[in-house]
């Protein structure tokens, strides 16, 4: 997750190749699976905020 947060791409692609599958087996949807997983996009972003402010509460 460090990783992600610092913006490793390689990190963030190994995070989605590890959900991606749990997500459309949960959903068993494919276009509400794609929805989610392009959301994920997103992941990293809040990631990243997250890790921003638990650096500034410390």
């Amino acid at each position: 997750m460090n990783r992600v947060a610092n913006g490793d791409t390689a990190a963030f692609s190994s995070l989605y190749d590890v959900t991606a599958p749990g997500v459309f087996g949960l959903l068993r949807n494919p276009a509400q699976s794609e929805e989610v997983l392009c959301s994920g996009c997103h992941l990293a972003d809040l990631i990243q905020q997250a890790c921003r402010r638990t650096d500034e509460l410390r």
